[in-house]
């Protein structure tokens, strides 16, 4: 069955992105990034429509005044500045959209209502033309809602210049051609548009990435600890789904620095952060905190499965050779949700089962 939500929120991308999420991450950058965009044109596009009906009142018959009041005066501008308030106060955005999908099809059928009854009407059909430039490049649709809207503007424009009103045949082939060209330029305007749109919001999350990543091990840092957490929250309350907290650094780190200085430091951290990232999961998400600390978070795990898991980890990393300092190991808390719980309960919790663990000699998993 057709869904209208998704239709304006997320599936109406000329070039989808394969994961959803990402669509619908897009769609919230975009809708934030054309907010202002939509709101100035349209409120511009108002005033020109009541410019556009005082420049009529002088050159225009009498007889059309009245078509035009109701089109120029009334209706698009009424539906113009009501989709710039929307946008404006961020209200109602799929009624804003519907109704900027719908003006330009409005305007389009009312110019043909004043076009039929002029003697000469190349005058006014250039306004056709133009609005469908203006869906395209101006309007700030998105490029599939602007194509809908187009097609709307054409189809009426042509039935209505060849069954109700009818141009003279030479008018009405240039019409044609005049409608396809606009409709052409339009249509790959949008396209790079469009386009130039996406590869903004792709490069955008990559700087949104390469900010949130500590450059030495590659993984996110704790800037968005609580963000995950919450995230983990919200879909075990909406789900049921279990997940768990590990909270681990290395036993004796300071030593290393000591002994053999920062750039070895690093070096273990590096191997460290390889090891770790051989163990987890795909779906498992870990952090460096800072220094030799490390957080994992285990997706669809309760506080049993954490514990073998945080102990197949311990086990593989006192196992291993590391290149310049030998044998080293590690000490790590567990922590998994519990009801009310909310980021800081759980951080605060891990943090405290580490501690423990420390405790009672390293080299070993303590559970909270």
């Amino acid at each position: 069955m057709f869904d209208l939500k998704n239709f304006f929120l997320w599936n109406n991308d000329f070039f989808n992105f394969e994961d959803r999420e990402i669509s619908n991450h897009y769609h919230d950058w975009y809708r934030h990034a054309k907010q202002g965009h939509i709101t100035a044109v349209s409120a511009l596009t108002a005033v020109l429509y009541l410019l556009y009906y005082q420049l009529n009142r002088l050159v225009a018959p009498q007889e059309l005044m009245s078509y035009m009041m109701i089109i120029e005066l009334c209706l698009l501008p009424l539906a113009l500045f009501t989709i710039s308030y929307l946008s404006a106060k961020k209200i109602n955005y799929n009624f804003m959209i519907a109704l900027l999908m719908l003006a330009p099809v409005v305007a389009a059928t009312g110019n043909m209502l004043i076009v039929g009854r002029l003697e000469v009407p190349q005058t006014y059909l250039t306004e056709v033309y133009l609005i469908i430039v203006w869906v395209f490049i101006l309007s700030g649709l998105r490029l599939l809602h602007a194509t809908i809207s187009v097609i709307g503007m054409i189809v009426f424009s042509l039935g209505m210049s060849y069954f109700i009103y009818p141009l003279p045949k030479d008018i009405f082939i240039m019409h044609i051609f005049w409608l396809f060209l606009s409709f052409s330029l339009g249509f790959f305007g949008a396209y790079v548009l469009e386009k130039l749109s996406k590869d903004t919001f792709l490069a955008y999350e990559e700087l949104i990435v390469l900010s949130a990543t500590d450059s030495l091990t590659g993984f996110q840092d704790k800037k968005h600890l609580e963000e995950i957490i919450d995230k983990e929250i919200s879909r075990n309350l909406r789900y049921g789904h279990h997940f768990s907290l590990l909270s681990l650094d290395i036993d004796n780190f300071g030593d290393i620095n000591k002994t053999y200085g920062n750039q070895v430091g690093d070096l273990v951290l590096i191997e460290m952060a390889k090891l770790i990232k051989q163990q987890i999961r795909l779906s498992d998400t870990v952090l460096r905190l800072g220094g030799e600390e490390f957080v994992i978070v285990y997706q669809e795990t309760d506080a049993q499965i954490a514990k073998k898991l945080a102990e197949k980890l311990r086990h593989a990393i006192e196992q291993y050779d590391f290149k310049s300092v030998g044998k080293k190991t590690i000490s790590a808390g567990v922590t998994s949700y519990k009801e009310h719980d909310d980021a800081h309960l759980m951080i605060a919790r891990a943090e405290a089962a580490l501690s423990k663990a420390k405790s009672k000699g390293k080299n070993r998993i303590e559970t909270l």
